[in-house]
């Protein structure tokens, strides 16, 4: 219900500052620009730049956190990694760290089994179920940051094309009108 009511209250918002926008400087040929005119005109720019301001900041942060997932470059352990180590800790440091590349990159990495010797990862159904909610969550992420990206420039440019469009309608005469001042 509040998904709705949200959708329904940003959309009356924005189609308020657009046709506030478009009437405003329809005006403007016949009229010249007045104080007033000025002042709602200021208005709506505010209000446009200030929504689209704030859904791209919006659109910034769910991009740096979906790439903040890419930044860091897993890499094979050497074969000497932990020698310095008991085997049952070389083990389980071995297997976080590539359970951990799995998870986060996807990456199947040897790591130190209970003899010693190296092997490839494999991971179990939790640790597939892991990874594809984490792939699931970063695409999400993506979507969302160029859903915000899109909103914001919806923000500024249909405020933008409104004012442009109602000065050129303005300034084209109506059929019928013998006025000079269209």
């Amino acid at each position: 219900m509040t998904a709705w009511f949200d959708f329904a209250l940003w959309t009356a918002l924005l189609v308020a500052v657009v046709v506030v926008a478009f009437e405003s400087t329809r005006r403007i040929p016949a009229q010249g620009l007045t104080k007033r005119t000025a002042l709602v005109l200021g208005g709506c720019a505010v209000v446009s730049f200030a929504f689209g301001a704030a859904y791209y900041w919006m659109h910034v942060n769910s991009a740096e956190l979906a790439a903040g997932f890419n930044k860091n470059q897993i890499k094979e352990l050497p074969p000497e990694w932990g020698a310095d180590q008991p085997l049952e800790k070389r083990q389980s440091n071995s297997l976080a760290y590539v359970s951990a590349a799995f998870l986060d990159q996807g990456v199947l990495l040897k790591h130190v089994d209970q003899s010693g010797s190296w092997v490839l990862y494999q991971p179990s159904q939790k640790a597939l179920a892991e990874r594809e909610s984490a792939v699931a969550i970063r695409t999400q992420l993506q979507d969302q940051s160029w859903g915000f990206a899109k909103i914001a420039w919806t923000w500024w440019l249909s405020c933008l094309f409104a004012a442009v469009f109602g000065y050129l309608a303005g300034r084209r005469p109506v059929a019928g009108d013998k006025s000079e001042g269209r």
